[in-house]
């Protein structure tokens, strides 16, 4: 279950796709990231794990 879920470009077809996203903290210390976990394009497009973390820059948002 995502805890924010933004609008982004889908990589495969181009038109706008929700990416979910989660809080993950850092196994090295407190540091809190937000990781792209969940992706529903309205066109039927997939990406796999590795896709969506190339794809979605989680700086871009936060």
């Amino acid at each position: 279950m995502s805890d924010q879920i933004t609008w982004e470009k889908c990589p495969q077809c181009g038109d706008s796709a929700a990416v979910g996203w989660v809080k993950v903290r850092e196994i090295t210390g407190p540091t809190v990231v937000w990781m792209p976990a969940e992706f529903d394009c309205p066109a039927g497009c997939d990406l796999t794990q590795d896709e969506r973390l190339a794809a979605f820059d989680p700086s871009s948002w936060v």
